[in-house]
């Protein structure tokens, strides 16, 4: 808990006790304060923004890979949530249940 409480002070972020991941920057060493990505997991789930957890954590190990800065996580999550977002409502206004069947085909996947 005083963690907690100096997390709260040094940042804008309080604590709303529930699953919350907060990224901070550290650079030769040092954790910087001024710019951090706070994740409200349970609320995530809640509105459909993320289907589990540990999809999520897995997303964020991918993005670490290519992206250096906690600005660039940010882009890219934007961006890819704005795609989903573009692609679900397309998918909802296909005619004919259309849509729907494109989803369940996702299912059956072939790969090599």
């Amino acid at each position: 808990m005083k963690f907690t409480r100096k997390l709260e002070r040094k940042t804008k972020w309080v604590y709303s006790g529930e699953s919350e991941l907060i990224l901070l920057p550290l650079i030769d060493g040092k954790i910087y304060f001024q710019k951090i990505l706070i994740f409200y997991l349970d609320d995530m789930l809640r509105d459909g923004a993320i289907k589990s957890v540990s999809a999520f954590f897995q997303q964020l190990s991918r993005l670490f890979e290519s992206k250096s800065t906690l600005s660039e996580i940010h882009v890219a999550l934007r961006k890819d949530n704005a795609i989903e977002l573009i692609k679900g409502a397309i998918l909802k206004n296909l005619p004919y249940g259309i849509g729907d069947v494109i989803t369940r085909g996702n299912y059956f996947v072939i790969m090599n």
